[in-house]
């Protein structure tokens, strides 16, 4: 894309030329917006094979299709030996599963990861949406509480009539109305709902065997689906460590970065170098910027420099002829000089020495 402000391109992209250079054999990525299909094809688009075997992806983001974010992280190791994941702010649901598949977490005293249960739509409503874990958590609640209602109805029971009813029939009584207090409830549970749920559930857990690279710690992923109360739940620094391994805090070079690069991209967004459509997310591959960049320079330096002056001529080209005789002249001259300092002898016979 070319910007309709040469000046601030420039200005912008020599800083980053020089932030770059603070990660040497390392593609930096920007990655800001709902991880979807679209967007996935475009970051992989974006960010084709690099000379460099390092990666940092610098990724906020609400979260997303699991999927989507499955593509967007495999593809990261097929062409990176080494993954960073940065979170300076939110990295909730499905940029928690990219955290899966990475070697580091450099995460801020503001960043956080999120829980990974499913979010589903919901019934009768236009872009609202359910946790996966409702269903179940919903169905736990009801097998508890006809638990606790039948024992407490029977043992009312046999209290209450000073063992005169039998453990039996008070436990018949229980059964009965605690059938007909529940069942009702019950009936409205959707058993191919369930299931459904169910498998969407485990998504992330099968998603997890595939992309680990051993920064997943044992029980993690189980937690991180069923462990936490909602799906907004913020999961910082001190507790990502309990999740994942090698998560750290950000250097000096990493912050600059980390403080440096949005507005850049704004300022980039601003003079038309970085296009998005609408819900579109911001996807700016920085080393691949940086390298079209210093290419383009190298090659208006080039383009700028002076050419050596013609000869003058008299308008019919006579001078420029007469010269090209007399340096062919000289040519030859020479080579007959050359010519005659290696000019082999033949070679006397034997017989003639004789």
């Amino acid at each position: 894309m070319k910007p309709n402000n040469n000046a601030d391109y420039t200005l912008v992209m020599g800083q980053l030329a020089q932030v770059c250079q603070a990660y040497a054999d390392t593609e930096i990525i920007y990655y800001n917006g709902e991880i979807n299909r679209k967007d996935a094809t475009n970051f992989i688009n974006k960010v084709p094979s690099s000379p460099n075997s390092k990666a940092i992806l610098l990724l906020e983001t609400p979260g997303g299709d699991a999927d989507a974010a499955y593509k967007i992280v495999r593809h990261l190791q097929c062409n990176f030996q080494h993954i960073t994941l940065f979170v300076a702010n939110y990295c909730k649901s499905a940029g928690t599963l990219i955290a899966f598949g990475v070697d580091q977490i450099k995460m801020t005293d503001q960043g956080e990861l999120g829980p990974l249960d499913v979010q589903l739509n919901k019934a009768d409503e236009i872009g609202a949406l359910t946790s996966g874990l409702n269903t179940s958590d919903a169905l736990d609640m009801l097998i508890s509480k006809a638990q606790t209602t039948f024992e407490a109805m029977m043992i009312g029971f046999r209290v209450r009539s000073r063992l005169q009813i039998s453990t039996k029939m008070a436990a018949e009584i229980a059964t009965n109305l605690t059938t007909g207090l529940l069942s009702p409830v019950i009936s409205k549970i959707d058993p191919i709902y369930m299931a459904e749920t169910q498998r969407s559930l485990s998504i992330a857990n099968e998603y997890a065997t595939r992309l680990n690279r051993g920064i997943i710690k044992d029980g993690a992923v189980g937690k991180l689906i069923y462990g936490y109360p909602s799906h907004g739940f913020v999961i910082d620094r001190k507790e990502a460590s309990e999740l994942f391994e090698n998560v750290v805090s950000p250097d000096k070079n990493d912050e600059f970065l980390i403080n440096f690069l949005p507005f850049s991209v704004y300022r980039l967004k601003d003079v038309r170098y970085i296009e998005t459509g609408d819900g579109e997310a911001t996807i700016f591959n920085i080393s691949k910027g940086v390298r079209e960049y210093e290419l383009n320079s190298q090659k208006a330096a080039h383009e700028l420099q002076p050419q050596p002056a013609k000869n003058a001529t008299d308008g019919t080209g006579e001078n420029d002829k007469g010269n090209g005789s007399d340096q062919n002249n000289d040519a030859k001259s020479e080579s007959v000089k050359v010519a005659h300092l290696v000019e082999v002898k033949p070679a006397v016979s034997r017989s003639k020495r004789k």
